[in-house]
């Protein structure tokens, strides 16, 4: 909160009075000025911030990204208050902060910045082979909060699988759902170099816990026992016991993984991790021409 300035030196007096005879001429400012009950001399000493209450409340109420927030304070509303006969200011969220919270929710880890705008009504519906898809995510969407699967999407490369999957993760996120949108290649390299210092356990535990998980493009990761066994078994076999929503996106369906996972000879471990993902998600395939 900010509280006035009554303290004006000599020097400033006949600038003050013609800024505030000139803001005068606006009737929203003096409509302000009368609802507030302020005097002359509280007003003209806070011409400034009351300028600025009126034009962030207009900015405020036409729709604009936090990017483009053209007020005082970007992204805040000033607001005059009236507390024990003295003027306040107090900043409210302006209406963009909604964009900012909601992308927040969604955690990115070397997968693209741009799916943080991945948005459901901008999927290509053109196509019949998504319309599987697109009925997929919608029942998921709908049925948020019920017992049910998440989606193991794989298909031809460039077909827009992740970026379906992060529309309808960015859409959960505007009901404050959190979710990780992780790329399965970094990961293993990532955790693998954070192994010795500290970060290791954290990375695990957010990967572990998060309420939504996105592993995208599964099977393209060089994989070692060590990954397998050390890595990707245990988050998926946490998630499972405590029935966390995981998404994966895959070039490979769910039975081509177990050659990539068997690592030429451990088929048991392979099938570990592939009934993990089947109890995890519904397979769905998008054998779709590249949009890229």
């Amino acid at each position: 909160m900010k509280k006035i300035n009554l303290k004006v030196s000599d020097e400033n007096i006949y600038k003050l009075e013609k800024n505030y005879k000139e803001g005068l001429k606006d009737s929203k400012l003096k409509d302000l000025i009368k609802y507030l009950k302020i005097d002359d001399l509280t007003a003209m000493l806070n011409i400034e911030d009351l300028k600025a209450a009126i034009s962030d409340k207009e900015n405020s109420l036409t729709y604009h990204e936090y990017d483009e927030c053209k007020n005082i304070n970007q992204g805040y509303v000033t607001r005059p208050i009236i507390e024990n006969s003295k003027l306040y200011f107090v900043y409210d969220e302006c209406s963009c902060m909604k964009d900012i919270h909601v992308k927040n929710n969604v955690e990115l880890f070397s997968v693209s910045k741009n799916l943080k705008d991945a948005n459901m009504k901008s999927i290509y519906t053109d196509d019949k082979k998504r319309k599987k898809i697109i009925q997929a995510i919608k029942e998921f969407y709908d049925n948020y909060g019920t017992k049910q699967k998440a989606i193991y999407l794989y298909g031809t490369f460039g077909s827009g699988k992740t970026y379906i999957l992060s529309a309808l993760l960015n859409k959960l996120a505007e009901k404050n759902i959190k979710s990780i949108i992780i790329h399965v290649p970094e990961l293993m390299r990532s955790i693998k170099e954070s192994f010795n210092d500290s970060s290791y356990k954290d990375k695990m535990e957010a990967l572990m816990n998060v309420e939504i998980l996105l592993l995208d493009d599964i099977g393209a990761e060089y994989l070692t026992e060590w990954a397998r066994d050390e890595i990707l078994e245990p988050i998926l076999n946490y998630r499972m016991e405590n029935n966390l929503t995981t998404f994966f996106t895959s070039n490979y369906s769910i039975d081509e993984l177990e050659k990539h996972f068997s690592l030429g000879s451990n088929s048991l471990r392979a099938r570990r991790i592939l009934d993990r993902i089947k109890t995890l998600a519904k397979e769905v395939d998008l054998i779709s021409e590249s949009r890229r």
